[in-house]
């Protein structure tokens, strides 16, 4: 039993290789099929003609010019020999009409391939242009040229001959000027094949012009591709990732390389860029590679902090040049991926099919609608992957300062952190003198230089000063008006280790939701009309807390001299997480105080959650004190 072959339908789509021995032998068949038939219809029509074919010829692989010769020959004698007999009209029109079906059969099969392999080229996009995608066109475009220029050398081989048996088998003698009207294959045989072969040659050679242009682009992409070569966080990414991404920025580089706009492969790189993957997939995949280039800025500022214990080391200089030229080259992958989500963005923005600019000759003249979602999310995300090589050229800048002299500001610094927490403490602080101090204490705890400190030390100081300093601002909440907050937060939590806790996960995804909610009651003045929501939802909320307070008391219950290790992180655990709730709530009690009388009287009914989280700090601190 013969083996099915499974078909390659990805190889076909994309013009393969694969298909080239494919349509070869479809050609062949369907040569074979004609050049039989044409056997056939002499054998049924001229029985006496034919014994001179071999005698294996219909069973073998007749040839297009073995099948017309042998058809002619078996006309030509019945003319000599039929000198007085004449054949019945009708089988000769039955004669005429089977050629012209056979020729007409083979035309159109050929027509169709020639058709159908430029607009499927069309349809390969410019990121699936393979390295033998001009190998596999060319070979088909011969192929097809040989196959039609064989059946242009059959029709006009069969024309005169079947005219000459038209004209001898009439019943009547024919005038030599109204034989014209006596011909025998159709006129249009040729013309489509004429059509065929020009439509070929006219294709191939725009092809020809737009591989070309593909390809010397391809080697001006290349060249900023090797750089990518040295990429060691790209590296760190699975195969398919690095893939999409290679992928994505050679596109966004040949459209921007590719000056002319009017150009057919300029629209089908923008074609193959569109439709290459969403952009929520290509925005995904940015940010997992800049949060991939943020940890290795953490890595590296553990690395420094525990290369400080290695100054006495005789190799300290030569591992501290290598960290040096380390950052640095992680700053620069970080700042052309920067360059790619710009590049990315302006993509969206210029090929939006709503188009939020209008422009008249090339230039933007106002603003005609929102921008679309998308593009601010690549918007959000250029500013963070911007914000990330700031924080990189800081690193770099702190590795040239001598260690002993930041030890020696440090103290200075600590001295003036514990005084600003403690005035932050007096219980009638005024708004104002409370923005004050906290402003202070920001500056400070940003001289602290927690990613560029060479002090391991000082990342649990920050922690520290950051729990104490929410923990005193919940009546006005005003170290959230200020970014530098939020970002000695951020920075804080990325160098601090995260082990897995989907109990945490959970409650922070909670969190999240009720507080979103709120908000929107609150914003809308519809805060009313929901209270008995948002008393479920408060409800919840004490539920969450209670559960965390709970693991909290189980563990101080413990005895720390069995499994020191494991109580001690656990209890940093805890204090990570605690600092997370905190922030999260001083965040949305901080939109609460602003947003009016309503917020303000929703605020005191969340009092609760301050208890809560005293009543944790107290029990993580007295275990500390105990461990």
């Amino acid at each position: 039993m013969q083996q099915t072959q499974i078909t390659d339908f990805k190889g076909l789509i994309n013009l393969d290789k694969k298909i080239v021995p494919q349509l070869t032998n479809y050609l062949k068949e369907k040569e074979i099929r004609l050049s039989k038939e044409l056997l056939r219809l002499a054998k049924n029509y001229f029985q006496n003609e034919v014994e001179a074919f071999k005698p294996d010829l219909l069973s073998s692989e007749v040839k297009l010019s073995e099948g017309t010769e042998e058809f002619v020959r078996a006309l030509r004698p019945t003319q000599r020999t039929l000198s007085n007999e004449k054949i019945e009209k009708e089988s000769v029109t039955e004669l005429v009409e089977e050629v012209n079906s056979l020729l007409w059969d083979y035309t159109e099969a050929l027509e169709g391939c020639v058709v159908e392999l430029f607009q499927q080229i069309s349809q390969v996009s410019v990121d699936k242009w393979h390295l033998t995608i001009f190998e596999v066109i060319s070979q088909i475009r011969d192929l097809l040229a040989m196959r039609i220029e064989d059946l242009v050398w059959a029709v006009r081989r069969l024309k005169e001959p079947l005219n000459e048996f038209c004209n001898f088998s009439s019943k009547e003698p024919v005038p030599f000027w109204k034989r014209w009207n006596l011909l025998s294959l159709d006129s249009d045989l040729l013309k489509n094949l004429k059509k065929s072969q020009q439509f070929l040659q006219e294709q191939y050679e725009e092809f020809c012009q737009r591989h070309e242009q593909f390809k010397e682009l391809s080697r001006q992409v290349e060249d900023f591709l090797q750089k990518m070569k040295r990429f060691a966080i790209l590296a760190r990414l699975d195969l398919p990732e690095q893939n999409f991404y290679v992928d994505v920025y050679r596109l966004l580089k040949m459209v921007e390389l590719n000056d002319n706009t009017k150009t057919v492969l300029k629209e089908e790189t923008v074609r193959s860029l569109k439709y290459l993957a969403s952009v929520d997939s290509v925005h995904r995949l940015f940010h997992l590679y800049q949060q991939e280039l943020k940890q290795a800025l953490f890595a590296c500022s553990y690395e420094y902090k525990f290369l400080t214990n290695e100054k006495d080391s005789p190799y300290y200089e030569e591992l501290l040049n290598r960290l040096k030229e380390k950052a640095k080259e992680y700053r620069v992958e970080n700042e052309m991926l920067l360059q790619t989500i710009r590049s990315y963005r302006e993509f969206i923005l210029v090929n939006d099919s709503n188009p939020y600019v209008s422009s008249q000759w090339g230039f933007a003249e106002r603003t005609v609608g929102p921008e679309p979602a998308s593009a601010t999310k690549l918007l959000d995300l250029a500013y963070a992957t911007e914000q990330v090589t700031a924080f990189y050229l800081s690193f770099e800048q702190s590795l040239e300062i001598d260690s002993d002299e930041y030890f020696a500001d440090k103290k200075e610094i600590n001295g003036q952190v514990e005084k600003l927490l403690h005035e932050m403490k007096q219980p009638l602080i005024s708004y104002d003198l409370m923005r004050n101090r906290a402003e202070r204490l920001l500056n400070e705890l940003q001289d602290y230089d927690e990613l560029g400190s060479p002090d391991l030390n000082v990342v649990d100081a920050i922690e520290t000063a950051l729990n104490q300093a929410i923990q005193v601002d919940w009546k006005y909440h005003v170290l959230h008006e200020f970014s530098q907050f939020h970002t000695i937060y951020h920075l804080h939590v990325g160098l601090r280790p995260r082990p897995s806790d989907p109990a945490h996960a959970f409650r922070i995804e909670r969190f999240e939701l009720f507080f979103h909610q709120i908000e929107g009651w609150v914003k809308k003045g519809d805060l009313f009309t929901h209270i008995h929501e948002v008393e479920l939802d408060i409800n919840d909320i004490k539920t969450y807390l209670q559960d965390f307070l709970a693991s909290v008391q189980r563990l101080v219950k413990e005895k720390p001299s069995q499994a020191i290790k494991e109580y001690g992180e656990a209890l940093l655990r805890y204090a990570q997480q605690l600092l997370q709730y905190r922030y999260l709530f001083g965040k949305f009690f901080s939109a609460l105080t602003k947003s009016g009388l309503d917020g303000e009287q929703l605020r005191i009914q969340f009092l609760f959650v301050d208890q809560y989280f005293e009543s944790i700090d107290h029990l993580i601190d007295a275990s500390y004190d105990k461990f």
